[in-house]
């Protein structure tokens, strides 16, 4: 086998090298390297959001080249990382993107919060830590006072693997465990550390997360979270500790969140804890909308029916051909105006994609104004090409596109049929809900009359809605300020899963749902 020399750039013109054989991808030998692509399709071709530009020695042009780039751009070196394979030494520039995302804290506004200072010796602090698909988000708290002092977030670097939870069970199940495992347990150990340099110590750690998430952090195997009966392989409470976990050298003890089954993980019995669902006589319903979509119906009489909707990560810019999480220049709003959509990015930045937020606003605007049916199905004129929503970085336009719409309708439509489901189950009726909270990033920048208007949510929630935030990071801060393992076991007991697929009326709700 040959083998060539990689040289990789930054922005700042850092260098890399890396020698790699041939036959492999641009795609393989960066993830290889441990240098993070864009790719949430897990290298496939089909996000075609891995570019990449050659300085030297650049690929010929793959037909997904063709489709992505235009002849100049192209020209310049511009390719798909997963569709080049070169058989030279080369030189590439790979725009690393910001790993920081934007956080709300509590009585804040949604800018970073830099309160960070350098603790007396005397003081304890614990640290919370929610891994998601998407994002990994840590709150300091000091055990003293209970007061959570410093949040941080980063993207979840997995995303290289796959925007969603079953695109990296495929991985995992395909012999990328090993793989998959480094990653996140490598940004952990930078995550603590960023913690560690401004604290004089850390008495313990608690994480919560999905059941895959945390299949994927410990090395279990995912064989039986890919394939019906989708059994996991563990859910109860986990204790372990730096040194053995993390690649670290300080013990500091960790626990894991327990969970209830394979799809209803940590994260969600952290967000039940948080509200203190089941503990008052109120029907309440818990609905925690990220990559994936999960909740939890209380009857109001102690009983607790969880489900989880196979959503896909459509609200949190997945599979969206200009689709971006909310970070800084996101587009988070718009609105039609005589010349087409005027938008609002994340903290007014130039704009880099659409999020969640905005891929509502505007499916809701372009609904309104007729550009786009109740079907979902665009007008002639931007069938093909898909409807140009700004200017983006280079001056390259952001469109949103036929299958955009898609993918929003599939999570949307799967969303509402679990919870007309839940509610029958129940017993009850959309009127006789006591609450609604709706966590997670999509829900902090939603617009409740649009989400009302395309048949997200039903208008009669406008005043039982209440956003709540990250709330399996505020059940893990919960747990690390009570530490209250016998509440989150009864909890966890309380609760029936039900499978919506395994439902005689869940077809016909899903169909009906996908209307606009």
């Amino acid at each position: 086998m040959s083998e060539y020399r990689l040289h990789v750039f930054d922005k700042e013109g850092k260098k890399k090298e890396f020698i790699f054989g041939s036959g492999q991808s641009l795609y393989q030998v960066l993830r290889k390297n441990n240098m993070y692509v864009n790719s949430v399709c897990g290298g496939t071709g089909r996000c075609k959001k891995c570019k990449v530009q050659f300085l030297s020695g650049a690929t010929p042009p793959h037909l997904s080249d063709r489709e992505t780039f235009t002849d100049e751009e192209l020209e310049q070196g511009y390719r798909l990382a997963c569709k080049s394979y070169p058989s030279e030494n080369c030189s590439i520039y790979l725009d690393f993107p910001s790993a920081q995302v934007v956080l709300t804290i509590p009585g804040e506004t949604d800018e970073n919060c830099d309160m960070f200072h350098k603790r007396e010796a005397a003081d304890h602090y614990g640290l919370a830590v929610d891994i998601g698909t998407t994002t990994i988000a840590y709150a300091l708290v000091n055990l003293q006072s209970t007061k959570e002092e410093n949040f941080y977030s980063q993207l979840n670097l997995q995303q290289q693997y796959g925007a969603d939870v079953i695109s990296r069970i495929q991985k995992a199940n395909e012999g990328e465990l090993v793989n998959l495992k480094e990653c996140i347990t490598k940004q952990l150990t930078e995550g603590i550390y960023y913690f560690l340099s401004e604290t004089c110590q850390l008495d313990r750690i608690v994480i919560s997360a999905n059941t895959a998430m945390v299949h994927l952090l410990m090395g279990y195997s995912c064989e039986g979270l890919g394939a019906y009966p989708f059994r996991e392989i563990y859910t109860d409470m986990i204790s372990t500790a730096t040194d053995t976990l993390l690649f670290m050298k300080e013990k500091i003890p960790i626990t894991i969140m327990p969970g209830i089954s394979a799809f209803i993980g940590g994260d969600i019995l952290s967000g039940i804890a948080f509200l203190s669902l089941g503990k008052e006589e109120k029907r309440e319903l818990f609905i925690d909308l990220g990559t994936n979509a999960e909740m939890a119906l209380c009857d109001g009489k102690g009983h607790i029916l969880v489900t989880s909707a196979a959503a896909g990560p459509a609200f949190e810019g997945g599979n969206i051909s200009c689709g971006t999480g909310s970070v800084p220049g996101a587009v988070c709003h718009a609105k039609m105006m005589e010349n087409g959509l005027s938008v609002s990015t994340i903290r007014k930045d130039f704009p880099v994609g659409i999020c969640g937020s905005g891929l509502l606003d505007i499916i809701f605007e372009l609904k309104k104004a007729n550009i786009i049916d109740e079907t979902g199905l665009f007008i002639e004129q931007f069938f093909e090409t898909g409807y140009p929503v700004c200017e983006g970085i280079n001056k390259k336009m952001i469109y949103i596109t036929q299958n955009d719409v898609r993918e929003f309708q599939y999570a949307k439509s799967a969303i509402r049929t679990a919870i007309e489901i839940l509610l029958e189950r129940s017993g009850l009726i959309y009127d006789e809900l006591d609450h609604v909270y709706l966590a997670g990033a999509f829900g902090t920048f939603m617009n409740f009359e649009k989400a009302a208007g395309v048949g997200l949510f039903p208008e009669k929630w406008r005043d039982k809605i209440e956003i709540v935030g990250n709330t399996s990071l505020l059940g893990a801060v919960g747990y690390l300020t009570k530490a209250n393992e016998r509440e989150v076991y009864n909890l966890k007991d309380s609760c029936q899963e039900i499978y919506i697929a395994n439902e005689a009326s869940f077809q016909e709700k899903y169909l009906r749902y996908m209307y606009l």
